[in-house]
């Protein structure tokens, strides 16, 4: 692997949450593991699932690939990313996620058996992957809860309060609100309505592009009110 090839890998990890408790030089050795392979990809060709390959994350060193779940696409990896980590550790050797190649570039997959190595020698790195695998449980109760909600405002104010739960009291907004819309399951109409009204109850306020939750009272009410008319 080519030395700049290493640096953006672990430049890469170093980013993720799994590996926050991680050093340098094990991050360096968790790379170079024997079972690590680094692959070059061409436009159009499957970059996941990968032949021959499985229980392994993988990190995007370059190109893009058009995320897909059966016929539909869902989103996109771009250089930089990391893909199916969350999965590393399942049961299942098959994945229902499928990535292919926008442009031509590399991956480096990073096998189970080289994190697992990584975590007998560094306690706190199991720790730190349990923790981001718990903020992701949490995220995905709040989807189901909000899924259940009656109104915009009420799937709103649960996946803001699941956010900060898992993350922060902040949440960057993107030009169109379109991420926002699909990750909350409402519309981007109903969004902008509801961002509004949650705004004028003083729950929440906007600093540039990034939303704030500023009264967890107030944010908290718009939950319950559907619970109460159940």
């Amino acid at each position: 692997m080519r030395k700049e090839a290493e640096q953006k890998a672990i430049a890469i990890l170093q980013r993720e949450e799994a590996f926050a408790a991680a050093t340098k030089q094990e991050l360096t050795e968790l790379i170079h593991h024997e079972t690590t392979v680094l692959r070059e990809f061409k436009k159009g060709q499957a970059v996941l699932p990968a032949y021959g390959i499985s229980h392994s994350f993988g990190l995007l060193l370059s190109g893009g690939c058009l995320a897909e779940t059966g016929r539909r696409i869902v989103g996109k990896a771009q250089s930089g990313d990391v893909f199916a980590l969350d999965k590393l550790f399942s049961p299942q050797k098959e994945t229902a996620l499928r990535l292919v190649a926008e442009e031509d570039g590399k991956v480096l997959f990073v096998s189970k058996t080289a994190v697992e190595e990584l975590m007998r020698k560094n306690f706190a790195v199991t720790q730190s992957f349990l923790q981001m695998l718990s903020a992701k449980i949490d995220t995905l109760n709040g989807t189901v809860v909000a899924a259940k909600s009656t109104s915009a405002e009420e799937k709103l104010a649960h996946f803001l309060l699941e956010h900060k739960k898992a993350q922060s009291n902040e949440l960057a907004l993107s030009p169109d609100l379109g991420k926002l819309a699909k990750q909350v399951g409402i519309g981007k109409d109903a969004l902008n309505r509801s961002l509004d009204r949650l705004h004028t109850a003083g729950a929440i306020g906007f600093r540039g592009r990034t939303l704030v939750i500023e009264n967890m009272e107030r944010l908290q009410n718009f939950q319950t009110k559907g619970e109460d008319s159940e």
